[in-house]
């Protein structure tokens, strides 16, 4: 399986307003994330002449991170699990100064950062909470520096009131309290000893040290948002939870993960009628009359050279019988897709876990942005 070295460490470490009102479920997440990449700095084409690209880190070290560290801070439940992101936006920023996609070096930020800084908007699987706020199109600038990984929790929604934000990189605290940012007026409020402001969907406060930004939505239990805060661990957490652990161990060095129950409810079939048509087919081969339907869903992309990197698809079921039916669909499908997203595709069972992983993968190739990653035929209800 994979190499678990080095990667989610639980070690704790010391659009212009705030959460807006999305609709709700997995169409209405994938159209908020297009319209923050249609809102980006983003200019394709090739690095500027006379520069040279920068070559592209392999893997992401998320040692000590305060978004990681979180997850041991949060009760997996049916509402925690429902939508859960972790990114990195160096690296795709890095993977967008490759391709020239980070916008014109001459060209002014609305935010006052560098475009360069919001090239990640354009790869991220999903939206992310923390871009809400934090994003360079927030003027004046809330961000001081580059951001730095970050942590997004829904719970069993995507309200603003239902979103959790653990956002690392420095920031200007007191435009936490901009009643424009916020989307109305505000208080200042400090919880567990963070200073912050509650505003109309929920609560936005900041440690300097290291920097944290903590964006908490008013429908987040307060013993979930002060265990955040205190870093303290709590029993039966999502670090703990065996269906994250699973999503988790297989990517410990992804750039982004994208997970939940979210995948799962009211999933339309997506899937192109060539995936459908070869789906039917590998079903037969198999012997698999109804394709098991999983109990949760992950998606992780891992830079490695240039532009591209690995992807890896983490479904998980109710027994090994499911998992194995499932492990021997994928199998016998992936010949009849040499031509397709999934060119390249193996697929392993170990016990109640399905992975299927793909190299060369580009991070923007599987996206609820264009709903692309729902063409995953695991995803797809069996007849």
């Amino acid at each position: 399986m994979s190499d678990r070295g080095g990667g989610w460490s639980a070690h704790r470490p010391g659009s212009r307003h705030a959460w807006s009102r999305p609709p709700t479920a997995l169409a209405a997440l994938s159209l908020v994330a297009v319209a923050l990449a249609g809102c980006t700095d983003q200019q394709p084409g090739t690095p500027q002449a006379g520069t040279t690209a920068p070559a592209a880190a392999s893997g992401v070290d998320w040692t000590g991170s305060a978004a990681i560290a979180a997850l041991g801070s949060i009760q997996a439940t049916f509402d925690a699990k429902f939508h859960i992101a972790l990114l990195d936006p160096a690296s795709l920023n890095l993977v967008g100064r490759i391709g020239g996609d980070a916008g014109p070096t001459t060209a002014p930020s609305t935010g006052g950062r560098p475009p360069a800084e919001s090239a990640w908007l354009n790869n991220s699987t999903s939206n992310q909470v923390c871009a809400a706020v934090l994003d360079d199109r927030s003027a004046p600038a809330v961000r001081t520096a580059p951001p730095d990984k970050m942590l997004s929790v829904w719970f069993n929604g995507t309200d603003a009131e239902q979103e959790l934000g653990v956002c690392q990189g420095a920031i200007d605290a007191g435009r936490l309290g901009d009643p424009e940012l916020r989307d109305g007026a505000v208080t200042a409020q400090t919880v567990a000893g963070v200073n912050g402001f509650r505003g109309p969907h929920g609560w936005a406060g900041y440690r300097e040290s290291p920097p944290v930004t903590y964006l908490v939505g008013s429908d987040v239990p307060d013993d979930t948002r002060t265990a955040v805060l205190d870093g303290s661990a709590v029993s039966g957490s999502l670090a703990e939870d065996r269906q994250v652990r699973a999503v988790l161990d297989e990517v410990p060095h992804a750039a982004m993960v994208d997970m939940g129950t979210v995948y799962l409810q009211g999933n339309p079939p997506d899937a192109t009628d060539e995936i459908t048509a070869a789906l039917s087919t590998a079903m037969r081969s198999a012997g698999v009359t109804q394709l098991p339907v999983a109990d949760f869903v992950g998606y992780g992309w891992t830079p490695g050279t240039r532009r591209v990197g690995t992807a890896t698809f983490v479904t998980t079921y109710g027994s090994t019988q499911e998992a194995q039916a499932v492990g021997a669909v994928l199998s016998a499908l992936w010949p009849a897709l040499a031509d397709t997203a999934f060119a390249g595709a193996g697929t392993t069972v170990d016990g109640q876990v399905v992975v299927t992983t793909m190299a060369d993968v580009g991070a923007a190739e599987f996206s609820l942005r264009d709903r692309t990653i729902l063409d995953y035929p695991a995803l797809v209800s069996g007849s």
